[in-house]
């Protein structure tokens, strides 16, 4: 690790994923109070197929939840680190948002993040663990932990299954 920089609080990143996971839950939540199982169901297959096919982009955090209530009062502030770390292919940007626990790792240590590179030059990585090592390559300490980022495509199909459990129960009522 080359450099590491706390910054104290930021507003949580935006996430349009987190978004668009609110507005499927809602309409699919709709339909299902309204006993039409059929668009539940069709979300389900389709998100099922997708994540067959690999496919887990975009991911969102819980730090979600902390934006949507930032809408309603005053913006919620997050705590943030900033690393930057040298690698074989070059130096990379380590982000990590939210209330993490764990021990920091400092300035000249080997560590090992986990994450999801944000661009596709991959050169900006947010992470929500973070360990550091030492000269045997071997963890040393607490990893720095923060809220692992939920992938869409996979939660969505599990948001659909249980709405078209509902819309099943909804229909059997009526």
């Amino acid at each position: 690790m080359t450099e590491r920089v706390k910054v104290d609080a930021v507003t949580p990143p935006s996430e349009g994923a987190f978004w668009g996971f609110v507005v499927l839950c809602f309409v699919l939540f709709v339909f299902a109070l309204s006993s039409v199982w059929l668009f539940p169901l069709l979300a389900a297959v389709v998100t099922l197929v997708l994540s067959w096919l690999k496919w887990r982009r975009p991911y969102f955090s819980p730090l979600g939840w902390k934006s949507l209530w930032g809408l309603i009062g005053k913006p919620v502030q997050v705590p943030s680190w900033h690393l930057k770390v040298l690698t074989p292919q070059g130096e990379k940007e380590v982000f990590i948002y939210g209330e993490a626990t764990g021990d920091e790792p400092t300035q000249g240590e080997r560590v090992r993040f986990w994450g999801i590179f944000e661009d596709k030059a991959q050169t900006r990585l947010r992470a929500w663990k973070v360990q550091a090592l030492d000269s045997a390559g071997q963890p040393k300490g607490q990893p720095l932990m923060a809220p692992r980022l939920i992938p869409f495509v996979p939660a969505s199909f599990f948001a659909s299954l249980a709405l078209f459990a509902l819309a099943l129960l909804m229909s059997l009522v009526r």
